[in-house]
């Protein structure tokens, strides 16, 4: 072999080397860039609510007695006498025990400032017990009060309405929440020039409270009149929030 074929040889297989060679970082550059991060779809969060008002259909009064006395058995022996008869009379009014609760119950020592003794007043003692009663018919409640009230009861605080079973009313509310929710839901993505929005969590919130009445004794029930004691209404509301994923 002359020089001049080994110097043709060279030449080509330089080429070869560098055509190779560029061919190979085309395919790298191509591979590259298919396994390349993909574009994060678009998100949609949105949150809705829904909610029904109903009416309650059992009440929760809490009553009882505060009775005073010069010695501590004293007193806590006129409770007990007076925290009987309302026991009793509840019993006769078809509310069953395990629907009467004791909330409180208290003993403690004053200075009765009207009773005095060699001009210092006088030690006394006074003994106050509650019990929370669950009243499932609203129309007795306002004689369940008085007729309380007639045994001795002189200490109400507070009557809370509530409803027997709330799982009719929120399962309710959770539907209305929902509907509102994927209606937005669509017309948000029409809005924006997407096929559908796709649900990928959701998160829900209970806003359901029972309703509290102050109710504060005064003064006796004026006799032949039955204490006016109203439920109104209970507003049982669901907070949904929740992440769609957009689709063209």
């Amino acid at each position: 072999m002359n020089i001049r074929t080994k110097r043709t040889l060279l030449i080509a297989a330089t080429v070869a080397a560098l055509a190779g060679g560029l061919v190979f970082e085309a395919v790298a550059a191509a591979s590259s860039a298919s396994v390349g991060p993909a574009a994060s779809p678009a998100t949609l969060s949105l949150s809705a609510s829904g909610q029904v008002i109903t009416t309650p259909d059992q009440a929760f009064i809490t009553i009882g007695v505060t009775a005073e006395d010069r010695d501590a058995r004293g007193a806590m022996r006129r409770n007990r006498s007076a925290m009987a008869r309302m026991i009793q009379s509840l019993a006769g009014q078809g509310v069953a025990q395990r629907a009467i609760q004791t909330s409180s119950l208290r003993l403690e020592d004053f200075r009765d400032e009207n009773d005095r003794t060699l001009g210092a007043p006088r030690i006394k003692y006074r003994a106050t017990n509650l019990v929370t009663v669950r009243v499932d018919d609203l129309r007795k409640l306002g004689a369940v009060v008085d007729l309380l009230v007639g045994d001795g009861a002189n200490q109400i605080h507070g009557v809370t309405f509530d409803l027997k079973e709330p799982e009719a009313a929120r399962d309710e509310a959770r539907r209305k929440a929902f509907a509102e929710l994927t209606g937005n839901a669509a017309l948000y993505a029409q809005a924006g020039g997407y096929r559908a929005a796709r649900l990928v969590s959701m998160n829900e919130q209970l806003d359901y409270r029972s309703r509290q009445v102050d109710y504060a004794m005064a003064a006796p029930p004026s006799p032949g009149a039955s204490t006016a004691i109203e439920g109104g209404e209970l507003t049982v509301r669901v907070n949904v929030s929740a992440s769609y994923a957009l689709v063209r």
